[in-house]
């Protein structure tokens, strides 16, 4: 999965258990353990993989808190807010000054 944990915000949006590498975004987009995993090694990939698909409690647990998360701090309702002050921000400084 890329650094950028853009991958990882769509996979968890859809409430799929994610497994990425702990580097770059990754990090802060998915909490360890509660809304997917991060792993270092080939070998904990495969570990978290057959957890994964051998337990499908877990991956219904995992899908469903990494879904909650993406919608909590992610989503665009979310962030709507931000967003528009930054378009307003934009918008005011464009605007000609009075003559």
């Amino acid at each position: 999965m890329g650094k950028s944990g853009l991958k990882a915000l769509q996979y968890m949006s859809l409430g799929i258990p994610t497994v990425a590498t702990g580097i770059g975004a990754n990090y802060r987009v998915i909490e360890d353990g509660v809304s997917g995993y991060l792993v270092k090694s080939k070998e904990e990939w495969i570990e978290k993989l057959k957890y994964l698909i051998d337990n499908p409690s877990e991956r219904r647990r995992i899908g469903q808190a990494a879904h909650d998360r993406v919608e909590r701090l992610y989503s665009i309702r979310q962030n709507a807010p931000v967003y528009l002050r930054i378009i307003d921000s934009v918008a005011q400084a464009s605007e000609p000054s009075p003559r």
